[in-house]
């Protein structure tokens, strides 16, 4: 919650403690709830959190507020239907998943979502707000009602975040 409260402020400090959060939910995705493209995706947070970190802590290079480019807009579909093709495949073929269309979806939204972050596209909020709109069942589903309180907590954010 604080990463999104710092993101929705464009302060730095959303990647340090979005760092710390995605690694325990990683573990969780993983050891608790069998969500192996959430577990996955997590790990790309951590490492896109590293570079979200670095990419606004650049002092000579200023990243400024957007709406975004044609360029990030054709990065942003093509990485979610590339991911969302690779993770559905993957949890339907290689996983005991039993919500490969929702795992899929949820991951592949999140890359889109990251990326447009680190950038600070205006956009990323739609990202986020789609994502936790589908994370809130799904977590409910597996049986982690804290965590689908939390992706509530968070589509409200980001809705606040989009209209600030």
């Amino acid at each position: 919650l604080a990463s999104v409260l710092f993101a929705r402020k464009a302060n730095i400090w959303a990647y340090p403690t979005g760092f710390l959060g995605v690694s325990i939910q990683a573990y969780l995705c993983f050891a608790d709830w069998g969500l192996f493209a959430d577990g996955s995706i997590n790990i790309y947070f951590a490492l896109m959190s590293i570079w979200g970190w670095w990419m606004w802590g650049k002092p000579e290079k200023e990243v400024s507020i957007h709406s975004w480019t044609l360029k990030e807009k054709q990065l942003s579909w093509g990485l979610f239907f590339g991911f969302f093709i690779l993770f559905y495949v993957i949890l339907q073929r290689f996983t005991t998943s039993t919500v490969p269309l929702a795992d899929a979806l949820v991951s592949a939204a999140s890359v889109s979502a990251m990326v447009l972050m680190a950038k600070k596209a205006i956009e990323q909020w739609i990202w986020w707000i789609a994502l936790d709109l589908i994370s809130v069942p799904l977590y409910a589903y597996k049986g982690a009602p804290f965590v689908a309180i939390q992706f509530a907590i968070f589509t409200l954010l980001a809705f606040s975040g989009w209209k600030k």
